[in-house]
Order: C-alpha cells, then structure tokens, then sequence
C-alpha cells in the first residue's frame, strides 16, 4: 500500500472540510487586509468601480461566514470521527 495511513471515506471528506475552511479563512483574511487590492481585483475583473467597493467589503465576509458555517460542521465530524475510530479500535 502507498498510503501510510488507513483512511475511510468520513475521514478523507473530514480532510477536505478542514482544508476548504482554511482555503476560505485564508482568502477572507487576506482580502479585509488589503481591501484598496481586493477592490482594484474586482475592477480588474471588468465590474463597474461603483460597486467595487461594496463587494470589497462583502466578499470576504462571506467568504469568511462560508469558512465559519464549515467549522460548525467540522466540530461535529470531528466529534463523530473520533467516536467511530475508538470503536473500531476497541472491537
């Protein structure tokens, strides 16, 4: 086997929820950091300049509620995970 670990499908979906979330957190983050940027990006991508500056603002906190509604799913996978895993090693 190429893989060192044993991974089910629950646990591989748990990887990618944790990654997703990350990717969001990250790119929310970075675009409240630099909002002239993230307005000028929105320009670069043909929008009109008058709403540029709303969906600089409105981007990355959805951005940042899409990463928030997918930890709240994320601290029950975990919690499922782990109680599946400890069954599985105890039979």
């Amino acid at each position: 086997m190429w893989w060192p670990l044993k991974l089910n499908l629950n646990t591989a979906l748990l990887i990618a929820r944790v990654l997703l979330a990350l990717v969001f957190s990250v790119a929310g983050a970075a675009k409240l950091a630099d909002r002239s940027g993230s307005r000028q990006a929105i320009i670069g991508f043909g929008l009109p300049s008058s709403i540029a500056g709303s969906l600089g603002l409105l981007l990355p906190l959805a951005e940042l509620a899409t990463a928030g509604s997918t930890d709240t799913h994320l601290l029950g996978s975990i919690k499922k995970e782990a109680i599946s895993s400890c069954e599985y090693v105890r039979y």
